[in-house]
């Protein structure tokens, strides 16, 4: 999807380029991405502007050869959804991505097409029974949640003391650079002497998200745990809900530092028997990507006490499900399980900072209905 300055001839450069990237790339863009060389990584992801990132598809392999039938879906919130599945083996992959597509192409409305390369080796791409489909999304209040389970304190308090020798370690029990180490820059809470960013007060009524002002996100207290941290060593982490409760939306906060998770999985367990469900949530990686709930927060080196005074970033990325699209907006979610989506090899450290839902309406109430985001990207024109 693209607005850019030459319209229907845009296009970027060949290999792994794949007519997206490169010096000429399209600008004022964001695209889904699918690779099938075997020289790099094979899988899909997420890009704005000419950026290529990919990340692995599961039980779906994109370079079988085999049909894959691929839906995207945005509206809700700033979150892609993606679901791909191989037409031949049933087998399915659930992905998604923090993204702000208007943002991302300057405006509501965009070209919509295809763009692919080949360079050392040449494949035959064929993009068959394409459909564009503007949607009507329903519109909700999301508030934080009152979840257990976060693992580390990785975030320096306001009223914490830059010790001359030791700095900040003494008020934190991780950072998002260095893990438990300590080492590297991490976050820290607005008013911290000699700073000019920092994360909102915890607690209270919570922050509004930059890129959905439906939802709203409280953090827990910075002189505690506060933060699921996952890496390779800790690759998965469960927060407790207060109580089960019924959502029919489900949105997420987090972020990786020294790493990049463009999705993960993430499970959700219910109080009632049902079957665990297994979706996704999005971290990349906390410096300059799209769909951020909140950005230009700032950091702070534990380890010197130097905050970088940075009025773009970091980032914390917003994940926003509809979950009425999966059938369980009455089952009483218990826990929410995270998985690192690195696995035990990948780099960096992911934090889930919040979480927050909208309750399923009691029979009789009702939702205001809004138009899907991408549905208004198709409002002024398109082509295929």
């Amino acid at each position: 999807m693209q607005n850019d300055p030459r319209g229907t001839a845009a296009l970027g450069g060949g290999g792994g380029s794949i007519g997206y990237g490169d010096a000429n790339h399209i600008t004022n863009s964001a695209a889904n991405v699918y690779n099938i060389y075997n020289g790099g990584t094979i899988g899909s992801g997420y890009s704005t502007n000419g950026g290529k990132e990919i990340g692995p598809t599961g039980p779906v392999n994109v370079a079988s050869g085999n049909p894959i039938r691929v839906t995207l879906s945005y509206g809700g919130g700033p979150t892609l959804m993606e679901t791909l599945t191989d037409t031949v083996t049933n087998a399915r992959s659930f992905k998604v991505y923090a993204a702000n597509i208007p943002g991302a192409v300057g405006g509501s409305t965009a070209y919509v097409g295809f763009t692919g390369g080949t360079g050392g080796v040449a494949s035959t791409q064929t993009v068959s029974n394409f459909s564009f489909t503007p949607t009507t999304s329903v519109v909700r209040t999301v508030k934080p949640l009152s979840v257990s389970g976060f693992n580390q304190d990785i975030v320096v308090e306001a009223g914490a003391t830059n010790d001359a020798t030791n700095h900040y370690l003494g008020a934190v029990t991780s950072t998002l650079d260095g893990g438990t180490a300590k080492n590297g820059a991490t976050f820290y809470e607005k008013g911290l002497a000699g700073t000019s960013g920092g994360l909102p007060a915890a607690g209270g009524s919570g922050v509004v998200s930059q890129d959905d002002p439906n939802a709203t996100f409280a953090f827990q207290s910075y002189t505690g745990n506060n933060s699921l941290q996952l890496n390779k060593t800790t690759t998965t982490g469960t927060l407790t809900l207060a109580s089960p409760t019924k959502l029919s939306t489900l949105a997420v906060l987090a972020t990786t530092g020294s790493g990049s998770y463009l999705s993960a999985p993430m499970t959700l367990h219910f109080s009632d028997g049902t079957a665990d469900l297994v979706l996704a949530y999005s971290a990349p990686d906390w410096f300059g990507r799209d769909g951020a709930g909140l950005a230009g927060l700032d950091r702070i080196d534990a380890t010197s006490g130097n905050p970088d005074n940075n009025p773009n970033d970091p980032r914390l990325y917003e994940t926003s499900l509809d979950l009425t699209q999966f059938g369980v907006q009455n089952n009483p979610i218990s826990s929410i399980s995270f998985d690192f989506g690195g696995g035990t090899a990948g780099g960096g450290n992911t934090e889930i900072m919040a979480v927050s839902g909208a309750p399923t309406p009691e029979p009789g109430a009702f939702a205001v209905a809004g138009i899907a985001s991408l549905g208004l990207l198709a409002g002024r024109r398109r082509r295929a």
